[in-house]
């Protein structure tokens, strides 16, 4: 209760952390699990400021659940600036948790372009088929498949690059600004396909 005195304020909405305190307050909980408990309730986006690292595979998994259900209700947003802070998350059972949401249409954009933005800073490769899925479906919102392309160029595994072709070559509907074709390009050249003169 002190630490919340100290680190956080009140208003219409509730408690929150002093935004001048944020990096205190995540610091301050990868030490104290009583206040990491509070912001995994509260705002659990103020953990990703703490060493999610030290945090052990179940206490990831729910701060992932946190975020993902933050997403859904539009509270928190996969541009928010710290997702330089969410290749700490990964844990085991990582993909199986982000499989569900990232393959639901009937998930706000808001939760499925979080669970893309876990997936491409944790490096989570066995969601390919998955992200990939989406990246092909000219009836996925294009807001969803620009993320996706560019989840897809940074987890795809090498052996399987040739699933890029198609993309790079524009096959895949509508692409009004390129970024599919470019993603596919930067990932498959000189990976897979080789520059000639």
């Amino acid at each position: 209760v002190q630490l919340r005195r100290l680190l956080c304020q009140r208003d219409a909405r509730g408690e929150h952390v002093v935004p001048q305190l944020a990096e205190l307050a995540g610091w301050t909980a990868g030490y104290h699990p009583g206040f990491c408990e509070h912001l995994l309730r509260s705002e659990p986006e103020m953990l990703l400021r703490s060493d999610v690292t030290r945090l052990q595979g179940a206490l990831k998994a729910r701060l992932v659940a946190a975020l993902l259900d933050g997403a859904e209700r539009e509270e928190i947003f996969d541009g928010m600036n710290f997702g330089r802070f969410l290749d700490g998350l990964k844990h085991p059972a990582l993909a199986e948790q982000l499989r569900p949401v990232i393959g639901n249409s009937a998930a706000r954009i808001n939760a499925r372009r979080m669970a893309l933005s876990i997936t491409r800073h944790c490096l989570v490769s066995e969601l390919t088929d998955d992200v990939l899925k989406i990246v092909c479906d000219p009836n996925e919102p294009q807001a969803l498949r620009d993320p996706a392309v560019s989840t897809l160029e940074d987890i795809i595994p090498a052996d399987c690059l040739v699933l890029l072709e198609p993309l790079a070559r524009g096959e895949v509907g509508p692409d009004p600004d390129d970024t599919i074709r470019g993603c596919a390009l930067r990932a498959l050249v000189p990976r897979h396909w080789k520059v000639r003169d």
